[in-house]
């Protein structure tokens, strides 16, 4: 930590009582937050490195993401990665680490600052003279109070904040904590597809926007489809995704009605007018029968990139549509994973799947004639 100035640490403590107050005794901490400042970089910098096929060291979402989306002015956004996450054995599964989360996001926003107050902290390193530290005799030092160090744990209204744009994690993606960073708004936007040789874990980057200097424009939401685009189209290169996981990674329970609407041009990009009539048919049309598999994948698409805004599905139908739409598996296998009768999964998937073809061909409205 003394020789990286951009990492700082952040606690989360219990209140003290008056008698705790007085002995100058530290409070029992809940929760920490290690985080590494990121970003700020110019233009000309990213433009250089990208050219030669590098990457300097340091600011890892900068330099991930403005690879994968080819965007050479994500790294000018200012930014915070949480680095480490830690909550007390006595403290773990109350809340205590989503709280510490919140905070630490009013924080960067600017919120717990006080403008007029003089007894401001400064965030940048404390230096200190080596030579005035030198003693020749060890046993002949004195020791003394040092009152003129800085406080251990200044609040945070004390200390004026660098106003972020975003904060971010990377972690290695396990259901478990895909649920937790989901739970406190973060959204994924990168997936690594070789997973660490040593853990077997697929590297995540989430993201969650800030209201900082760019909230004029909503930039995460372009970058959520993106992802979700990618990451069904690549799902089956990750062998070690579930159902279930692969269904969390690309759902948006918090927002889901932030990305842009499917259009009509859109769909005949993917579907030519004789899949559309094929869907008209089997939607107008008790005893039709089983779907064509290749409108199934692609409806499948545009289902769990958020493109169709009327749909809801039951998680049931979600899980069946991820299993056999995406994750191409037969029914007989996914009635075994689920341990459901193999006629009950194929009517649950089809009551579903009739729902996403019916709000594509209403969109297509009058090109399906």
């Amino acid at each position: 930590m003394s020789d990286a100035p951009a990492h700082h640490v952040f606690c989360l403590c219990a209140p003290s009582g008056e008698k705790e107050a007085k002995k100058a005794v530290l409070p029992e901490v809940l929760c920490v937050l290690q985080v590494c400042l990121e970003g700020k970089l110019t233009e000309q910098t990213v433009k250089h490195e990208l050219s030669r096929g590098r990457r300097s060291a340091g600011d890892l979402i900068p330099w991930v993401i403005s690879q994968e989306f080819a965007q050479e002015d994500f790294p000018s956004l200012s930014g915070a990665r949480i680095v480490r996450i830690a909550t007390h054995p006595d403290y773990q599964g109350k809340g205590y680490g989503l709280l510490a989360l919140k905070l630490l996001q009013d924080f960067y926003e600017g919120k717990f600052y006080l403008n007029d107050d003089p007894s401001t902290v400064n965030m940048d390193p404390v230096v200190y003279n080596d030579e005035e530290m030198v003693v020749d005799d060890a046993m002949e030092e004195k020791l003394e109070s040092q009152a003129s160090l800085p406080a251990l744990f200044p609040p945070l209204n004390k200390i004026k904040p660098d106003i972020l744009d975003y904060m971010g994690v990377s972690y290695g993606l396990s259901e478990e904590l895909l649920r937790f960073w989901k739970k406190a708004q973060f959204k994924p936007v990168h997936l690594s597809y070789v997973p660490n040789q040593l853990t077997g874990e697929h590297s995540c980057i989430m993201l969650k926007q800030l209201t900082g200097k760019t909230t004029s424009s909503n930039w995460l939401s372009s970058f959520v489809t993106d992802f979700c685009w990618k990451t069904i189209e690549t799902i089956l290169w990750l062998n070690r995704l579930e159902a279930g996981l692969a269904l969390s990674l690309v759902s948006n329970e918090s927002n889901p009605g932030e990305y842009q609407e499917l259009s009509k041009l859109e769909i005949l990009k993917h579907l030519d007018e004789e899949s559309l009539l094929n869907l008209k048919e089997y939607c107008s049309t008790s005893g039709y029968g089983f779907p064509v598999k290749g409108n199934v994948s692609v409806l499948s698409k545009f289902y769990f990139t958020h493109r169709l805004r009327d749909v809801n599905l039951s998680k049931n139908e979600e899980m069946f549509l991820m299993s056999y739409g995406i994750l191409r598996k037969s029914f007989e296998a996914v009635a075994h994973d689920f341990g459901m009768p193999l006629d009950t999964v194929k009517s649950e998937f089809m009551t579903g799947f009739k729902k996403i073809a019916s709000c594509v061909v209403q969109i297509c409205g009058d090109l399906v004639t």
